[in-house]
């Protein structure tokens, strides 16, 4: 038994999150968001990409019983592989058959050389066939005899958050309740070192054939905008650029382009590395091929790690974006926290549909929508066009499909003279209050968001991309972010923002006296009293068809009186008169509701010569006779579908 592992937490009890988090939220009311100070360093992405990349070669993902193994597992790899530079404790809340994970970090990547080449492949049973025989980062941890070892190894275990998420909501405050509703679900270091583990899985498929191949992770996973449930995006670049020029006078035999172009290629590629995830990956399932989309991309669900996964090859434009989104997070602390609440917020209000593809808002289009905002009301953030001017030849890219990049990547020390409100006081809950006021009297039907120039421009109605929400996608100009977005949306959106800010005066006004109204913030997201049953679809019956609230009692008379002179002639030599049923269902009665039978309601041969009953003789006479014969026949073809107006060929 290991006896020095330093335990990260004092709990690892997971319930409500798929990556646990182990830092605790104080019991105390929280400090104000005013402490909250902004910091003046910043790491760009690509270098916090290029960290985890060697950080993922490093580590191993192992399967075992539960948090207790980590003593075990520390003290095997340590004697077996190498020195063991920390534990991530994992708790997959998606799988029930994988859920309990340790992400093993060895101090050098010859250790993970050494446990691909010394773990063995589990034996089939019953004279079976064994499983594919792939080495693969991922592992489980078998029984047997447990080792001792006095290494020190820091083990970082998970903690549950119901009773935080309690203490947020019964927080004084909405600025606070963003805050620590942001911290809750932000991206966890567990759940970034998983994501990079993902990555490196398919990097060791190919690399026999792509020695030079990466899958970089892009999008919300590494952005900072997303949260421990945000799908896995990833962008696979088979020949890394070298930064050197290679002068060798040997070149490679290879195979020749597919016709039809670079698009044809692609997909050619999507096929082949799509078949290899669901042939030979262990934890992938579900493999989709999205050919014929704008990118091409291949979909998959990891099992063991509890993820969503998509994986394009076109181009790395969408890692540069990341970029750019990554520096606006961090040009101030208050940006995360907001875009979260906005997202949330809108996904809270029905505003953000689990469909796609949607003509509603996404988290992009919910993202740049803030961050057109800060530019513009609070100048927060600067615009692609300073950054661009403030970049270096060092900035400059150029993607696989021709997307030229070039904008300032390195911030460091810079900030204090982009964001304008960089020493600013001003709260988060006048920053939410403020977006909505801007979102709902904009007019998105005359003005378009620019991030480029920071400002709005007059619609081009003549732009083949415009729609109900013009906003310029700030790396590939001639794209519109929410194209998808219709007017029904936009109209929506802007009737919620108005709602939401009367909701934020009365909460402001209550946060003033020190009171607490509906649990806040949450009361705005619409999550303290969204959960609804969802109705269950049932066909309606026969005699519920056409029967309005208003008018329901006057047409049972109708339907009543129709039956009974309808049915007497055709009963009359039987002293038979057919009308309503009297036996009926209770739940009918209580409806108030009478069961008909139908069949009785049509002849079928109709006699031209009618006997009429004896109750019906003095009101069928003369005129009236030709007058009630037409009402009858009115309130047939009213209540009753005919057998030969069919148009059918079989029925139902």
């Amino acid at each position: 038994m290991i006896s020095h592992i330093k335990l990260l937490s004092s709990s690892f009890s997971i319930r409500s999150l798929l990556i646990p988090r182990w830092s605790i939220l104080p019991t105390q009311s929280c400090a104000k968001c005013s402490t909250r100070a902004n910091v003046p360093t910043y790491t760009p992405l690509l270098d916090v990409v290029s960290s985890r990349q060697a950080q993922a070669r490093r580590s191993v993902l192992v399967q075992v019983a539960g948090p207790d193994s980590a003593s075990d597992l520390a003290g095997y790899c340590h004697e077996q592989f190498g020195k063991v530079a920390s534990l991530h404790y994992y708790k997959n809340m998606v799988s029930k058959n994988f859920t309990d994970f340790f992400i093993v970090e060895f101090e050098s990547a010859d250790s993970v050389k050494e446990v691909m080449g010394g773990a063995q492949h589990s034996v089939g049973e019953g004279g079976s066939a064994g499983p594919v025989p792939v080495c693969s980062p991922f592992l489980w941890l078998q029984g047997g005899e447990r080792k001792t070892s006095q290494c020190s190894v820091p083990v970082e275990l998970g903690e549950d958050l119901d009773r935080t998420e309690q203490q947020v909501r019964n927080m004084v405050g909405v600025s606070d309740q963003m805050y620590h509703v942001w911290k809750m679900q932000t991206m966890t270091d567990t759940s970034l070192r998983m994501r990079f583990l993902v990555s490196r899985q398919v990097e060791l498929a190919i690399s026999g054939m792509f020695p030079r191949a990466q899958v970089l992770p892009f999008g919300s996973a590494v952005n900072g905008f997303g949260s421990c449930s945000s799908d896995q995006d990833m962008i696979l670049v088979l020949d890394n650029d070298r930064k050197e020029e290679v002068s060798s006078r040997l070149v490679f035999h290879a195979k020749g382009a597919v016709y039809g172009g670079d698009r044809a290629q692609v997909q050619r590629y999507c096929e082949e590395v799509a078949s290899i995830i669901q042939s030979f990956l262990p934890g992938c399932q579900d493999v989709q091929k999205i050919l014929n989309a704008r990118v091409p991309l291949i979909k998959y669900t990891h099992q063991l790690a509890g993820l969503e996964c998509d994986l394009s090859m076109s181009s790395s434009s969408g890692l540069h974006m990341s970029c750019l989104l990554h520096l606006w997070g961090d040009m101030d602390w208050r940006v995360r926290p907001l875009v979260s609440t906005v997202r949330r917020w809108a996904r809270g209000n029905g505003l953000v549909k689990e469909v796609r593809p949607t003509h509603f808002f996404t988290n992009f289009t919910l993202t740049m929508l803030v961050v057109c905002y800060l530019q513009q009301v609070h100048t927060m953030l600067p615009s692609l066009n300073t950054l661009v001017d403030m970049s270096t030849p060092t900035d400059s890219y150029t993607c696989e499909d021709g997307v030229n990049i070039q904008f300032l990547h390195n911030i460091n020390g810079l900030k204090d003279q982009l964001n304008l409100c960089y020493s600013s006081d001003i709260s988060l809950s006048h920053l939410f209050q403020d977006f909505l006021s801007f979102c709902s009297t904009y007019s998105f039907f005359s003005q378009a968001l620019c991030p480029i120039s920071g400002s709005s421009k007059p619609k081009d109605l003549t732009w083949r991309n415009s729609s109900a929400m013009d906003i310029i996608n700030p790396l590939e100009p001639e794209l519109n972010v929410s194209y998808n977005v219709n007017s029904r949306a936009v109209d929506m959106f802007q009737e919620r923002c108005r709602q939401t800010m009367v909701k934020l005066e009365t909460l402001n006004e209550a946060e003033e006296q020190g009171e607490i109204v509906k649990e806040g913030l949450f009361w705005l997201l619409c999550e303290n009293s969204q959960q609804k049953q969802k109705q269950k679809f049932a066909l309606p019956k026969i005699q519920d068809l056409g029967m309005k609230q208003g008018r329901q009692k006057e047409r049972k008379e109708e339907i009543k009186q129709l039956f009974q002179m309808s049915a007497a002639p055709s009963n009359a030599s039987t002293g038979k008169q057919v009308g309503v049923k009297n036996e009926q269902n209770p739940s009918d009665v209580s409806r108030g509701v009478q069961m008909i039978d139908v069949k009785d309601l049509f002849d079928k041969k109709k006699k031209q010569s009618k006997v009429v009953s004896d109750q019906h003789k003095e009101v069928l006479v003369g005129s009236e006779e030709k007058h009630e014969e037409g009402r009858v026949e009115k309130l047939k073809a009213k209540y009753l579908r005919q057998n030969h107006h069919s148009t059918f060929s079989q029925k139902l």
